[in-house]
């Protein structure tokens, strides 16, 4: 993970337990689905990758057939094979 992404998680874990809420939380099943809840909004959508942007850090999902198959709230589910996640600032 570069240096900038690990300042900047490490920066808000330090905020406490009570302000962790400030980071994306990421759930997988497998390559298969991914849920991100702290999504602010999705940056790119194609059938090959997914980027959202995760309060200042941004998720990339890259694989084959990608869809997102629920979007509520702050919520985004990926579903498709997932190849591979990369985070960004």
């Amino acid at each position: 993970m570069p240096k900038n992404i690990r300042g900047r998680i490490e920066e808000l874990s330090a905020l406490g337990a009570e302000n962790e809420l400030l980071l994306p939380h990421i759930e997988l099943s497998s390559n298969r689905e991914a849920t991100v809840e702290g999504s602010c909004g999705i940056i790119e959508y194609d059938k090959n990758v997914v980027r959202l942007n995760c309060r200042g850090v941004t998720v990339k999902f890259s694989g084959d057939c990608l869809c997102i198959s629920n979007l509520s709230g702050d919520r985004v589910s990926v579903t498709g094979d997932i190849l591979a996640l990369e985070f960004g600032t």
